[in-house]
């Protein structure tokens, strides 16, 4: 089995397997991708389930928006004249993700050992090269130089409940790292945006910028500042200065 990592506030970092007693639905299983395949073709030809148990299965049972539906363990997304059969998992340094379209027997899964792999990403990528669609394909030139942000990298501590509210997060610091030539804002790699400010590559709806001791993230309208946190050496270093 392969060690799952994670990109955590101090860098890269091994996790934990999940550990599971007697039947548990959620994150108990490992897996290949064949075998993911072998499960999906089995559901499919009725071998683990009735006909009726699998259509039920399948079957639409609540609105998620975006024209998407929850079925029962998996999501359903209209592609064209197609349905779509999408299901994700993650936990403890570890993602995963499958998609299937029955009609045209399109199949991707995708496993990884690192917590932040773009599982996303690389699926709706693979998709659209199958079906001959338009796809980008990611530049390394849309990562901004590490030296250029040298100065900056460290944590910086925001107002009470800023983070929480504007981007869902469980801390109010966010941390700037420098990992294997890359940066990071906590978990997250950082890509060159628009007037040179930094985001992540899924969203432009999130800018950031680097002002002498600030972090000033930009979203949706709202502006977040965020000051640098210094050590006491470093203070003792700056006042020396």
């Amino acid at each position: 089995q392969a060690v799952p990592y994670k990109v955590s506030t101090d860098g890269i970092a091994e996790t934990q397997r999940s550990k599971h007693f007697g039947e548990n639905a959620g994150g108990g299983m490992y897996s290949t991708v064949d075998d993911l395949y072998r499960f999906v073709q089995s559901l499919e030809q009725h071998k683990l389930l009735s006909a009726a148990t699998t259509s039920l299965m399948f079957s639409a049972h609540l609105a998620m928006g975006d024209d998407d539906h929850a079925a029962y363990g998996w999501t359903l997304k209209p592609f064209g004249d197609q349905q779509l059969r999408f299901a994700s998992g993650s936990g403890f340094g570890s993602k995963s993700v499958v998609v299937y379209a029955p009609t045209s027997d399109d199949f991707i899964a995708i496993t990884s050992n690192w917590g932040n792999t773009p599982i996303l990403q690389i699926m709706a990528g693979l998709f659209l090269i199958i079906n001959d669609l338009d796809y980008q394909v990611p530049n390394k030139q849309h990562l901004p130089v590490a030296a250029d942000y040298s100065w900056a990298l460290g944590r910086y501590s925001f107002p009470p409940q800023a983070l929480q509210t504007q981007l869902m997060y469980d801390s109010d610091n966010m941390v700037l790292q420098l990992i294997d030539g890359r940066l990071f804002l906590n978990e997250d790699l950082l890509v060159s945006k628009s007037d040179q400010r930094l985001g992540f590559s899924y969203t432009d709806e999130l800018l950031i910028e680097f002002k002498r001791e600030q972090m000033i993230i930009t979203i949706n309208g709202h502006q977040l500042v965020g000051q640098r946190v210094r050590s006491a050496a470093q203070s003792v270093g700056s006042n020396n200065e």
